[in-house]
């Protein structure tokens, strides 16, 4: 896992993100995240047990309070913005 902030103001963090293949549980959200997929593909499982497959061209966001589960499928590499709660 990998990262670089583009952009850094108070409350606002904007970069590009990169993840091998894994996953990992997201429990009640602190901020807000916006993301752009650039490659590579994923899937995002909410707490109710909804899922979407993301790859390049996807967008979503995940607001304050969000709790579910990120599953790298492909390395991904995504652009993002979180915004503070």
């Amino acid at each position: 896992m990998s990262g670089r902030v583009i952009f850094e103001a108070p409350g606002v963090e904007v970069g590009i993100w990169r993840c091998t293949p894994g996953g990992w549980p997201i429990v009640d959200r602190p901020d807000t995240e916006s993301v752009l997929i650039l490659e590579g593909r994923a899937r995002i499982t909410d707490a109710g047990g909804g899922a979407v497959e993301l790859s390049a061209g996807s967008a979503l966001v995940l607001p304050v309070g969000w709790s579910g589960r990120w599953d790298i499928l492909e390395t991904l590499v995504k652009h993002y913005v979180i915004v503070a709660g």
